[in-house]
């Protein structure tokens, strides 16, 4: 997650892209886009999804993946088609 990486990046995006969250902080549905993520520099910089955003007044914008994202999605139920695993060690899906 911390790599600034070609390979890294869509393996990443393979994982997350069309995955849905809640975010309470502003009561939005967010559907991590698909087609690229962000990267951030600096101490807390790695690869952040884009979240795009289901209300019209508000913006597209860029979560970290980390746990508080990662708890999010494994919170908000997804498309049909879509199983979350949470790996309870690791605190990842």
């Amino acid at each position: 997650m911390k790599k600034y990486d070609v390979i890294a990046e869509v393996r990443v995006l393979e994982k997350y892209k069309d995955l849905v969250f809640f975010d309470p902080d502003n009561e939005c549905i967010y559907t991590v886009w698909h087609k690229n993520l962000e990267w951030q520099r600096g101490r807390n910089g790695g690869w952040w999804v884009i979240g795009c955003s289901m209300d019209d007044k508000l913006d597209d914008e860029p979560f970290p993946i980390g746990q508080m994202t990662i708890d999010l999605i494994a919170e908000t139920s997804q498309n049909a088609n879509v199983q979350i695993i949470q790996n309870e060690k690791e605190g990842s899906i």
